[in-house]
C-alpha cells in the first residue's frame, strides 16, 4: 500500500519544482523493484508527498542491471563536477563481500587471501551512501573530501539499548570516523 498527499499546486508563477526521493527497499525478486518516499517541492515548499511508492522493472534481471550499473561506473575517481558515487551494496562488499566491487578492479587481489582495512559490518556500519568529491582512486592528498550518507533507522538497535530517543556519542563519533576510513 502506498499514499498520496496533496498540499498544494505548481502554478504558472512557479520558479522551481524539486523531488526529494528516499529509497527505502531495492530488491530483484521476483523482478527488480524498489520501494521509495518521495516529497515534491513548488519554491521551496513542500507541496506533494509519496509514501512507499513502488517500481517494478519487467524484462530484466539482477545481473543486467548490475552490468549496467558496472559500465556506467568511471574506472578512477574523477574531480569536479563529475563526483565518484558509492551505493550501499557496495559499501558493504567493501566491507564483509570482495572490495573490487566496491571500488573495482585495482582491488581484485584484496577480494581473497590479501588483507585490507575494512569498516566495521552491520550494525557498527553507519555509511549508507558515499560520495568522492575531491580527489582519486589510490591517492591519498590533502583536500580529499567525501560526503557521506547515513539513514538512521528510528528502531537502531543503539535507540533501543539506550531506552531514549537519541542517538549515542559513540555512534555519533563512529558514524563520522568511518568516512575518513573509506576516503583513505
Amino acid at each position: 500500500p502506498n499514499r498520496l498527499r496533496c498540499r498544494g499546486q505548481v502554478t504558472e508563477s512557479t520558479r522551481i519544482v524539486t523531488y526529494e526521493v528516499t529509497i527505502k527497499e531495492l530488491g530483484y525478486d521476483p523482478e527488480p523493484f524498489a520501494i521509495a518516499d518521495a516529497l515534491m517541492y513548488a519554491d521551496g515548499k513542500p507541496i506533494v508527498e509519496f509514501s512507499d511508492m513502488g517500481i517494478r522493472l519487467t524484462g530484466t534481471d539482477r545481473e543486467e542491471i548490475e552490468a549496467l550499473w558496472d559500465r556506467a561506473r568511471p574506472a578512477s575517481s574523477p574531480t569536479g563536477d563529475s563526483p565518484l558515487v558509492y551505493n550501499e551494496a557496495q559499501i558493504l562488499s567493501f566491507t564483509e563481500g570482495k572490495p573490487s566491487a566496491c571500488f573495482g578492479e585495482r582491488f581484485r587481489p584484496f577480494d581473497e587471501g590479501r588483507f585490507i582495512v575494512r569498516l566495521p559490518r552491520p550494525p557498527y556500519q553507519f555509511m549508507d551512501r558515499a560520495k568522492i568529491l575531491e580527489g582519486r582512486l589510490c591517492e591519498q592528498a590533502v583536500g580529499s573530501t567525501v560526503e557521506i550518507v547515513y539513514d538512521a533507522p528510528a528502531d537502531g538497535w543503539y535507540f533501543e539499548a539506550d531506552c531514549q530517543p537519541r542517538m549515542p556519542y559513540a555512534v555519533l563519533l563512529e558514524s563520522a570516523l568511518q568516512p575518513c576510513g573509506f576516503v583513505s
